[in-house]
């Protein structure tokens, strides 16, 4: 019987902590690892994501009327074949959450080209709150940083989470909403963060796209951005869909298959 233990691989590393938290083996076909083997892999796990230092891709952002670019999403690249995701969800699991996105915006910070639009990044509420998080985002010498949550993410008090991001534009960053629902939460989420940029989830992009009632709610929140002066970016959009999102509000584009930008 081979007592050997099993070596963690790096490249899918992240994907094991889905095995550390349920009752199968890390290996279809291998027996369950003991405690002291989870342990290890456990400090594994976090030696790796706590030293890990992704690199940045950038996806462009057009403006529909001009079809320029105006700016970009930082989207972050990790080694080996684990999703960002599961690198995210190892992270969060191991409690290295915030880490990780500072080592993204150091990154972002460090690559960012002054002159080519805005570049946004995505930053959960707690990372905000991390006293860290603004002297490192006010290090990006000349550069236009958008701070980007997401409404997936739980939002704290307005009383904690205002002052930080008030903190924030008095440094000269913007601050952006990625939604995926024109509910009352996402009003919500609106009057909290009083946002610069709003951007669609690409789901809610493409319902915008094939009509409906997702047309006439896109109309009436877009509406609302309007009357505060909130750019919007629809997201995960292709050159067909231009027209349609134009005429519904939107001011600019977001995606993979764009031939422009």
């Amino acid at each position: 019987m081979n007592t050997t233990t099993p070596q963690p691989d790096h490249g899918d590393a992240p994907s094991a902590v889905v095995a550390l938290d349920s009752d199968s083996p890390i290996v279809e076909g291998r027996t369950p690892l003991s405690e002291a083997e989870i342990d290890r892999l456990r400090n594994e796990l976090y030696r790796l994501v706590s030293d890990t230092r992704p690199t940045v891709a950038v996806e462009p952002i057009v403006h529909i009327q001009s079809r320029t670019r105006v700016g970009g999403e930082a989207l972050a690249r990790f080694p080996g074949s684990a999703s960002t995701q599961e690198w995210f969800n190892t992270a969060d699991a191991l409690g290295l959450k915030t880490e990780l996105e500072m080592r993204i915006i150091e990154e972002v910070v460090r690559n960012t080209t002054v002159g080519r639009g805005f570049i946004s990044v995505n930053v959960s509420p707690e990372t905000l709150l991390d006293p860290r998080c603004l002297p490192l985002l006010s290090s990006a010498d000349g550069a236009e940083l958008v701070v980007e949550m997401t409404d997936h993410e739980s939002v704290p008090s307005l009383s904690l989470l205002r002052p930080h991001l008030d903190a924030i534009r008095d440094a000269g960053v913007r601050v952006a909403v990625h939604v995926s629902s024109f509910g009352t939460e996402i009003t919500r989420l609106l009057m909290l963060a009083n946002p610069d940029v709003v951007k669609l989830d690409p789901p809610l992009s493409a319902a915008i796209v094939a009509g409906g009632h997702q047309t006439a709610a896109a109309r009436n929140f877009f509406s609302y951005c309007r009357r505060h002066g909130v750019f919007i970016v629809a997201v995960g959009v292709g050159d067909g869909d231009l027209a349609k999102l134009h005429d519904a509000g939107a001011d600019a584009v977001q995606g993979r298959s764009l031939s422009i930008g």
